[in-house]
């Protein structure tokens, strides 16, 4: 049923922001990406999305693939925030952003008290027109609280990674 040409797929909006740029760098303000996980979720959509549809996430879902999220590959999601991003320093980039916090859906860990801070540091190195190379670091952390506790549990995130491109070849 959910591969049926013929059926609709609503709209789904992810993304509502302003941003700010300049010599300064740029002021992100809104709900869009967040930081964490961020450069392995553009290369999933870059390479998986690009060249293939990847794993539809079930067999009766209704809408886009999900590439190679889940093999290895945790998305980055969507969260209202703001976000600061430096200029360029001969390739390398550093944004820092603060989040509407989030719970652990399903657990006993429902409550925040604070924003959830991400960054991410990014290379990129372009040696001319067609080959480039582009690493990434980034990282979370937000403290989780019990409902009608004050027990408390730190969840922390960290990814890094890579690619390169040489003219066809990424």
């Amino acid at each position: 049923e959910s591969r049926r040409k013929y059926r609709p797929v609503p709209a789904d909006v992810r993304e509502a922001y302003a941003k700010l740029e300049g010599s300064w760098g740029s002021l992100l303000g809104g709900r869009s990406t967040t930081l964490f996980s961020r450069g392995a979720t553009t290369i999933d959509f870059l390479y998986g999305h690009g060249y293939a549809l990847g794993f539809p996430g079930s067999v009766d879902v209704n809408g886009p693939a999900a590439g190679h999220i889940g093999f290895g590959v945790l998305a980055n999601g969507f969260a209202a925030g703001v976000v600061y991003t430096t200029p360029s320093f001969s390739g390398l980039v550093l944004a820092v952003g603060a989040y509407d916090p989030s719970s652990l859906v399903g657990s006993p860990w429902v409550r925040t008290k604070w924003l959830r801070p991400e960054a991410e540091l990014t290379y990129d190195l372009a040696f001319n027109e067609t080959t480039r190379l582009q690493l990434f670091a980034n990282g979370t952390w937000q403290e989780l609280f019990k409902a009608g506790g004050e027990d408390s549990v730190s969840a922390i995130g960290a990814g890094y990674g890579g690619r390169v491109e040489v003219g066809p070849v990424h």
